[in-house]
């Protein structure tokens, strides 16, 4: 009977023998474009899209100071994967709230009534409280219903 430590020694001079593998390395190569996505199955392109829509954005809540309406900003009111295809554009609402902001009065600009809508994924999102210790707004001053308010998952403070 071998030991562990008699096949070990074994496997080494084995490997030994073997001759050395040389593998030419290739050059790296960048795509602009996915070609194929669209003849992937459907069911492994929702789980892409899935993916891509659980990417998690900031949403800023601001008070906005000028004793207008407090609102919510972030770097797009549109998500990147809405923009993508019409076949996301179905996806996205599957995992998207679109929570619009009423109008209100701008006296200043030629616009004077302005409204915006902002498309939420409640379970990816990251909502930044900002200036929560210096202002007076709460959370329930925005735009969001009683429904909405429970569905944010992740709140950040910043001061």
């Amino acid at each position: 009977m071998t030991t562990p430590d008699r096949q070990s020694r074994k496997l080494r001079l084995l490997l030994a023998k073997l001759p050395k593998l040389t593998v030419a390395s290739l050059p790296s190569i960048t795509f602009d474009t996915f070609t194929v996505f669209q003849h992937l199955p459907l069911q492994l392109r929702q789980q892409i899209w899935k993916h891509a829509a659980f990417h998690p954005r900031k949403i800023i809540l601001r008070e906005n100071w000028y004793k207008f309406k407090n609102y919510i900003t972030n770097q797009t009111n549109i998500p990147a994967i809405m923009a993508t295809s019409s076949e996301c554009r179905t996806e996205a609402p599957r995992y998207y709230v679109l929570v619009d902001q009423p109008a209100y009065q701008i006296p200043s600009l030629v616009v004077s009534r302005v409204s915006i809508a902002t498309y939420i994924n409640f379970a990816a999102d990251h909502f930044v409280y900002s200036n929560v210790f210096d202002h007076t707004a709460i959370l329930s001053d925005f735009i969001f219903s009683a429904s909405d308010l429970a569905k944010i998952q992740i709140l950040e403070y910043q001061s």
